[in-house]
């Protein structure tokens, strides 16, 4: 009993260990997506750009090679340009908000002015 007990134990302490080294794997993978996709040629975040077009520059990197599968390699870069969109589009939608507001504030300091 105590034999299993201990074997219970240590496979719980094991599969642990593993889900955490795949969480920092992956997180080593946004990091290194983050730092060098900008500096990349064949990359745009505007574009729809290919993992095979760019994988070849994130390989001379070992956080690449942290995450064992290339589906799930794939499959995290996509979702980081997602995010770069969806991030580009935010930034986009403020900006002409800001813009919008400023020129309403504009507008309405002439019609008090009197210059309407």
């Amino acid at each position: 009993q105590a034999l299993a007990e201990y074997q219970t134990k240590r496979a719980n302490e094991l599969r642990l260990v593993s889900r955490m080294e795949k969480m920092r794997a992956k997180d080593a993978f946004r990091k290194l997506c983050t730092d060098i996709l900008p500096t990349l040629p064949a990359f745009t975040s505007t574009q729809n750009c290919r993992f095979d077009k760019v994988r070849e520059g994130l390989a001379k990197d070992d956080r690449f090679y942290a995450v064992e599968e290339e589906r799930t390699r794939e499959e995290l870069y996509y979702e980081f340009v997602e995010e770069l969109k969806k991030r580009d589009e935010r930034n986009k939608r403020s900006k002409r908000r800001e813009a919008k507001d400023l020129f309403v504030g504009f507008l309405k300091g002439k019609e008090e002015g009197g210059g309407l």
